[in-house]
């Protein structure tokens, strides 16, 4: 798959060197008596695997390790083989001889396949594939047009989420767009809340319409960067990776009433004092929130694509209420939320609200 017209001179000698560069790199690498050595290299959307083999004289073939030269090498042939509209190889085979001869051979059109561990052709890398090695029509393999239109449709879908999450929270106050996985509003009352997105866009693994977190604070106003320092963020930060990382679903959690979440401040956290406390480990310097408190202000839905999906509040937790918590019981968290609803909304978006214990 070569069209020569697209080939100049320079690029077929610059092909040539680097190819008789890995070659030397390799043939340097190898040591003892041998008979035939491969080198394959499986290359897509920025992920690589590859492998060098050396059959020994006995039949046997071990596996060597890769010189650290060679990785900048094979970008490079990668981005020099390219051609416009045509993309580049997928996998490189070159075989190596004691006589110092090499024979290579580039495959433009297999599916790539990857050991286990790795993501191998997923919708997302092809787009990464797309990008850097662009191929028209024509020059795309059936499984690859495929798997890049599943894609862009997955792609508008995201578009068309965001789209109505910006209108639902403008509908609630003046708000802001996404960035950093999370938006300023700022409610009528002055209060500013900051809030996720992206909790409740359609996924595979979660047919349901998801939920949305958000922590209002009287000290998120006017900028949503500046929120961001401000320390109650730092409570909701920590709980938008405790979501991801442990696949989270609040939905289902805050059912029965509010949850504590706990973390160790880390040391750029300027949290009062009094929001701090040690855990039932015996861990000092830790802060929570409470998850699943309802704020006057911020409705219990939104509407999403998938249906409605749950906007669910966060508030800074003071040491007494999450350590009330802790010690269980659905009976608990009952009398929490009644304590937190009985407040004024102005109080619990205060930095300086009393704990209710």
């Amino acid at each position: 798959m070569t069209d020569n017209t697209t080939v100049t001179p320079t690029s077929l000698q610059e092909q040539s060197d680097l190819i008789q560069q890995i070659a030397r790199d390799i043939f340097a690498a190898i040591d003892g008596e041998w008979s035939s050595t491969s080198y394959i290299v499986t290359c897509y959307g920025g992920q690589t695997e590859s492998e060098i083999s050396v059959m020994r004289p006995s039949g046997v073939a071990q596996s060597i390790a890769i010189p650290g030269t060679i990785k900048p090498l094979r970008s490079s042939l990668r981005r020099v083989m390219a051609r416009p509209g045509q993309g580049s190889w997928f996998m490189m085979t070159m075989t190596l001889l004691p006589a110092e001869s090499v024979r290579v051979s580039f495959d433009y059109e297999t599916k790539p396949v990857f050991g286990e561990g790795m993501p191998g052709v997923i919708p997302y890398l092809t787009s990464r594939e797309q990008l850097e090695f662009p191929r028209d029509q024509a020059h795309q393999p059936e499984w690859y047009a495929q798997s890049l239109s599943e894609f862009l449709r997955e792609s508008q879908v995201k578009i068309d989420a965001e789209a109505l999450r910006d209108r639902g929270w403008a509908r609630i106050g003046q708000a802001g767009g996404e960035s950093y996985s999370t938006r300023l509003v700022v409610l009528p009352s002055g209060v500013g809340v900051m809030a996720t997105g992206g909790f409740s866009a359609p996924d595979v693994n979660h047919p349901d319409p998801g939920f949305e977190l958000f922590m209002p604070s009287a000290l998120f106003a006017g900028d949503a960067d500046v929120s961001r320092r401000a320390w109650p963020f730092n409570g909701l930060n920590f709980l938008v990776r405790y979501t991801s990382e442990n696949d989270v679903d609040w939905r289902a959690e805050t059912a029965a009433g509010p949850v504590a979440v706990t973390y160790i401040a880390d040391y750029s956290n300027d949290a009062p004092d009094d929001w701090r406390g040690e855990d039932v480990e015996g861990r000092g310097d830790v802060l929570g929130v409470l998850v699943g408190v309802p704020f006057a202000s911020v409705p219990g839905f939104m509407p999403g694509l998938g249906g409605d999906a749950a906007l669910i509040g966060v508030v800074p937790a003071r040491p007494a209420e999450w350590e009330f918590l802790q010690r269980g019981g659905d009976e608990r968290r009952a009398v929490l939320a009644q304590r937190l609803a009985a407040l004024n909304p102005d109080d619990l978006a205060s930095p300086t609200r009393e704990s209710v214990f």
